[in-house]
């Protein structure tokens, strides 16, 4: 009798890496940046962004660049292709590492100042 467990384990490799390249392809393929629409200042390192948020399946602040008078940031995330999940704004909050002060906040996606609520 003849065991057939080597190609059955092969396959299941396989399956699992098909899996993981077509849920690698579907992030990448809706992985984009959004809008940052306002921020709020907490305190003297910490801001509360808002940026548009249709219905993501993941969103986040993914670069902050201080340098002595901006503060750029950029916010992406990856939507879910589903009808009717709803739209706003997500808030999401930003440490610095060096206090605000007069430093202007500048949206990533297409670097212009984000006014401040």
């Amino acid at each position: 009798m003849t065991t057939r467990r080597f190609p059955t384990v092969r396959r299941r490799w396989i399956v699992l890496v098909v899996v993981l390249a077509l849920v690698l392809a579907w992030i990448l393929a809706y992985y984009e940046s959004v809008p940052i629409v306002y921020y709020r200042v907490i305190d003297d390192h910490t801001l509360v962004v808002g940026a548009e948020n249709s219905g993501s399946f993941w969103s986040g602040v993914t670069d902050v660049t201080e340098t002595s008078s901006t503060i750029v940031i950029r916010v992406n995330d990856v939507r879910a292709p589903l009808p009717g999940t709803g739209s706003g704004v997500g808030e999401f909050t930003v440490t610095l590492h060096e206090p605000i002060d007069d430093r202007t906040v500048i949206d990533a996606l297409d670097g212009i100042p984000v006014p401040r609520r």
